[in-house]
């Protein structure tokens, strides 16, 4: 099945393509003057959760190939006229990665998404909070920040929802809080 992924290891063939991309990235926005060189990391993260979010959208759970779909197309956004044939060969490959160690390549990747994340909750009154189950920046958060599934959850019940919305399935929580922690552990242990 395209883009499921039940056990991933850091792909070191994808990371030079993903790193390659973003790099070119960079120093297309620094010379576009789209914003400086201290800010492209937040930019490009934020287009990335966006693309993400766009393709979760809907989905009446978080679904981890629609994460894989959203990178890859934010990928090949990226790539544009570089003429870069391997990230064709790659991009699928790249997807994953990409999508499950988004920190690893967005220094603020857990700081924007829990802001896009509390902007969104926060935007929502009771009528619509119930709505934001579907949402694919609140799917995207409740499937990459720790404790978020809960504080929904209760957030939906106090709000009228009187039962416990299915958000993320556990296998794939466990898995993508997983890597989260193993990279986390790994951190400052060269």
């Amino acid at each position: 099945m395209r883009g499921k992924i039940e056990h991933h290891t850091f792909d070191t063939k994808a990371d030079v393509v993903i790193r390659e991309i973003r790099n070119r990235c960079e120093d297309d926005l620094v010379r576009k003057n789209v914003c400086c060189i201290e800010d492209a990391d937040e930019y490009l993260c934020r287009d990335y959760v966006r693309q993400v979010s766009s393709v979760v959208q809907g989905a009446q759970s978080f679904l981890p190939g629609d994460a894989v779909t959203g990178a890859e197309i934010f990928l090949s956004r990226m790539v544009g006229d570089y003429g870069m044939g391997k990230y064709w060969r790659f991009s699928e490959r790249c997807g994953k990665q990409l999508s499950l160690y988004a920190d690893y390549y967005f220094r603020c990747y857990y700081e924007v998404l829990s802001m896009m994340y509390v902007e969104t909750m926060q935007a929502a009154d009771d009528k619509q909070i119930i709505e934001l189950a579907h949402n694919g920046t609140i799917l995207l958060a409740a499937a990459s920040l720790p404790g978020v599934v809960n504080e929904l959850r209760r957030e939906f019940r106090r709000r009228g929802l009187n039962y416990d919305r299915f958000l993320v399935a556990n296998k794939d929580l466990d898995m993508r809080l997983g890597v989260q922690r193993r990279r986390q552990g790994l951190i400052g242990k060269a």
